[in-house]
This record gives C-alpha cells, sequence and structure tokens, in this order.
C-alpha cells in the first residue's frame, strides 16, 4: 500500500485527485493539506510514502516546505505538479529535495505511474523536461539573480498581472517607489520589459509556476 499525501490549496480540485487517486489500486490518500501548515502537521501525523505537492503552495525562491517535509519524514518521497513546464524551474525543485515533477496534462495512468515510481525510490520526470545541467549548476555559480524580498513581492505582482499603482496599494509604496524597483528588476533579470521579465521570472523559477 502507498499512503499519499495530496497537497492543493482548490478544495474541488483537491476532492476530485483523491478521488481519482483512491480509485488507483494500492494507492491511499491518507491526508490533505491546502497550506504549508496543512500540509505539515499532516505529515507529521500520518505515514506517508509519498506526497503531491501543487507549485502554487511553494512560495517565491523558497524550498522551505519541501525541506520540511523531507526533515519530518526522511523517506517521503515529493512530486510537484503544475500546467507550466521549465527546465530551470524543475532542476531547482529537484536539488531542493523534489524526485519528481508530474504536468497538469498527464493522462491518468502516467500520473499512477509517477506516484509508483516515486514511491519505489525513483526520479520522476514529464516527457519534454531536461534536467541534464544539475550536475553542471552544482559546479558553477548560479546563473540567478538575486533579488531582496521586496523585489521578489513585487515581481510576484508584476507575474500577476498587477500595474505599478496597484502594487503601490498593495505594498503600501510610492508608484514612484515602485517603477524604481521595477527598473531594478528588470536590469538583474536582463529585460527592458514587462512580458520579457515574465516569462524570464518563470523560466529562471523566481516565481511559481502559473496554475
Amino acid at each position: 500500500m502507498i499512503n499519499l499525501l495530496l497537497a492543493e490549496d482548490h478544495l474541488l480540485v483537491r476532492a476530485a485527485l483523491a478521488h481519482l487517486i483512491n480509485s488507483f489500486q494500492d494507492i491511499h490518500v491518507v491526508a490533505e493539506g491546502a497550506c504549508g501548515h496543512e500540509i505539515l502537521d499532516a505529515a507529521r501525523i500520518h505515514p506517508v510514502d509519498v506526497a503531491l505537492v501543487d507549485a502554487a503552495l511553494l512560495p517565491v525562491q523558497d524550498w522551505d516546505l519541501i525541506l520540511q517535509l523531507k526533515t519530518m519524514r526522511p523517506g517521503i518521497n515529493i512530486l510537484v505538479t503544475s500546467s507550466y513546464r521549465s527546465d530551470r524551474y524543475v532542476e531547482r525543485l529537484m536539488e531542493a529535495g523534489a524526485c519528481g515533477f508530474v504536468h497538469k496534462n498527464a493522462a491518468v495512468n502516467e500520473l499512477e505511474t509517477a506516484i509508483r515510481q516515486a514511491a519505489a525510490n525513483r526520479r520522476v520526470l514529464y516527457p519534454g523536461i531536461d534536467i541534464s545541467g544539475i550536475a553542471a549548476t552544482e559546479q558553477a555559480p548560479s546563473p540567478v539573480p538575486a533579488l531582496t524580498r521586496r523585489q521578489q513581492e513585487i515581481l510576484k505582482l508584476i507575474v500577476d498581472g498587477c500595474r505599478s499603482r496597484t502594487i503601490a496599494e498593495q505594498l503600501d509604496l510610492s508608484v514612484k517607489t515602485v517603477e524604481a524597483h521595477r527598473r531594478e528588476i528588470m536590469r538583474r533579470v536582463g529585460k527592458q520589459n514587462s512580458a520579457g521579465l515574465v516569462k524570464e521570472a518563470i523560466r529562471l523559477g523566481l516565481v511559481p509556476f502559473p496554475t
């Protein structure tokens, strides 16, 4: 029997996934969570073999949830799901301790196979993902630009489609300050417009996958 922890913040999606996964032979959803706190509590209480985690639950440039799950349950294998694909982001997930990535467009049998492979301590990658650069990344300085916490917050809002005035209101900043941060973020990422910034930020893993 494979015991699975399902981490998904949308109730209907979580219920549908749980129903589907419970239909697989010898695979059972024993715990669920909609946020980091619930996920860690569930892992603490229930003996789980595999965690299926929505990428949206992983904060920007912060792999604490993966690290805490691995610390709490050393034998757990973590699969991350998303509707977006980025080789660099998947590389960073694997480096942080995840065992694999499953695209949300995967077929039902592919999801079942991925869970079984994870439970067997095997690496799981969706077709088309190339993480051959992991070894080189470990030996060379990371090309990912360093951003301050404030810049990370602003970048996430830019990716969400917010304009400078909206960002300023949400973060209690002046529009002028937000524009200054935007220019500095673009300089560090190496892009001259918002469209290019958004695409590059996702490719580099500076923001979570869109769900």
